[in-house]
């Protein structure tokens, strides 16, 4: 039985500070963004059991683990986009492939075999299958988790007040997701993030906003809308200042938001599982003002 290889496969466009990762999965319903391919280079000469890489779009939308889950029908980590036709053979005594016996389904994890893909590079050779989570940890290494980008109100650039509530929200709060393999294993990583930690940089304990019952400020925040009367707009994700940041380097605090990223993986060997929590971190300054009170008359 041959079986479609599929790569690692992610990109970036960049707008400003945005930054969107070619979908392989759609995670808790969020549609993940789309983008141009960007090529990562391969290493056609790699040695046995070393990941050969390329960047390349995987096709349409699925979820981890399912028979699209890699932009294709074809079954678990079938990815159309990749190019590589692949079937694992038994070895005889001497270290022989026999071609009379090939593995269907694949050798689970671990397993020593003869592998044979046709494809951008040929790979005609002993390989050790790897396992779902080792090439899950690749896909981490390739996914370009972007910091939070935040929106505030008054705008960052300009004077925050003294006992007038700052509001915060983030615009890039959504899931990520990439495809990721070595010949004869493909694993596909759901990157999602569940909270947002903001240190305002006056001492004082962060706000943090997340996913779920236990947080008061729920992710991403609420935007302010302009053309709506104060009165008419709530959010539970603001912060009001006590002191101004006069005599703070450059009359400024530095706030630091920190992203928190759940990672779970599905792999084609039948393997799933969830990595460690990553953090992503973005910083920016805010001048924070005394109200001034105008007597007249």
């Amino acid at each position: 039985m041959r079986h479609r290889i599929g790569v690692v496969a992610f990109a970036v466009a960049m707008a400003g500070t945005f930054i969107a990762v070619t979908p392989s999965a759609t995670a808790l319903g969020r549609d993940n963004k789309k983008a141009p391919d960007v090529d990562a280079g391969v290493d056609g000469s790699a040695p046995s059991g070393t990941p050969v890489i390329r960047v390349r779009d995987p096709g349409g939308p699925g979820r981890p683990g399912n028979s699209g889950g890699s932009g294709s029908s074809g079954g678990p980590g079938i990815d159309s986009g990749s190019g590589y036709d692949c079937t694992w053979y038994r070895l005889d005594g001497a270290d022989q492939p026999d071609f009379a016996q090939p593995y269907d389904p694949p050798p689970p994890d671990g397993t020593r075999a003869w592998l044979r893909c046709s494809g951008p590079e040929s790979i005609d050779g002993i390989r050790t299958r790897q396992s779902g989570g080792t090439v899950a940890a690749i896909a981490v290494e390739r996914l370009p988790l972007p910091g939070p980008e935040v929106g505030a109100n008054p705008r960052v650039d300009a004077d925050q007040l003294v006992g007038v509530p700052t509001w915060l929200w983030v615009t890039n709060f959504e899931a990520l997701s990439v495809t990721a393999a070595v010949p004869g294993t493909t694993a596909d990583l759901v990157a999602t993030p569940v909270s947002v930690s903001f240190d305002m940089g006056d001492g004082r304990s962060p706000l943090v906003m997340g996913v779920g019952p236990q947080f008061a400020c729920q992710a991403p925040g609420t935007p302010y809308d302009v053309s709506l009367p104060s009165a008419a707009q709530r959010s539970a994700c603001t912060y009001t200042y006590e002191r101004s940041s006069a005599g703070r380097p450059s009359q400024e605090f530095t706030v630091t938001a920190t992203m928190s990223y759940d990672l779970d993986w599905a792999a084609d060997t039948g393997q799933f599982g969830r990595l460690p929590t990553l953090t992503r971190t973005s910083t920016f300054p805010l001048r924070v003002a005394e109200a001034q009170a105008l007597v007249t008359g």
